[in-house]
């Protein structure tokens, strides 16, 4: 973050680089989207005083049916890694972070029939919606599984773009619901940090 910083980094958020997409313009250089998926507490105790002290938001995907529990869908973890609450998440997004869509029960949606899908996409959405009033809702698909069906119905549940864990750059001929990330490893030397974000400028993913 201080590298960004220093360097003059811009960093926006999901819904501005939506309506560049949608504009078709170029996306400005040097600029950046900072991104959480599953709303682990670590980012409350760790991540959010850092972006906070240089000024930086983020947007935070959350499945919203592991709201206040552990991370029970990932088999291969030595230690279930506890999921923020809804009083920590009210607090950060009244400090400027967003919360936004990872399915309900953070589900490889490609597995199931199209009713449990759109029951995933729904009920994440509409739950997000009242907790926090919020009317722009962006998704993550979990795992990345994700496929051009999954896609179309991603936007037929009222998302505005999706995000993948696909590596590479995001232009103006993007996908809006198949957008790139750049994932920032927790072994990342800060040279390799560099390295990433020269290589694939835009999308900052962690």
């Amino acid at each position: 973050m201080e590298y960004l910083y220093k360097n003059k980094y811009s960093v926006f958020q999901l819904g501005e680089l939506a309506e560049i997409l949608k504009a078709k313009k170029n996306i400005p250089s040097k600029s950046v989207i900072l991104t959480f998926d599953d709303g682990y507490r670590s980012f409350l105790n760790s991540a959010k005083d850092i972006l906070k002290s240089y000024g930086f938001k983020a947007t935070i995907f959350i499945p919203t049916g592991k709201i206040g529990s552990v991370n029970d869908w990932d088999e291969g973890a030595k230690d279930d890694i506890n999921i923020m609450s809804w009083d920590e998440i009210r607090f950060l997004s009244v400090h400027g972070f967003s919360f936004h869509s990872h399915t309900v029960n953070h589900v490889e949606l490609p597995s199931l029939s199209d009713p449990d899908i759109m029951d995933e996409l729904e009920r994440s959405k509409q739950t997000l919606e009242s907790a926090l009033n919020q009317r722009e809702h962006f998704f993550c698909y979990p795992c990345s599984k994700f496929n051009e069906h999954l896609k179309y119905l991603v936007k037929e549940a009222g998302y505005t773009c999706a995000c993948t864990s696909m590596p590479g750059k995001n232009d103006k001929t993007t996908d809006l619901f198949l957008l790139k990330r750049i994932e920032v490893e927790k072994d990342d030397t800060i040279a390799r940090f560099i390295y990433k974000i020269h290589y694939n400028r835009f999308f900052g993913k962690t």
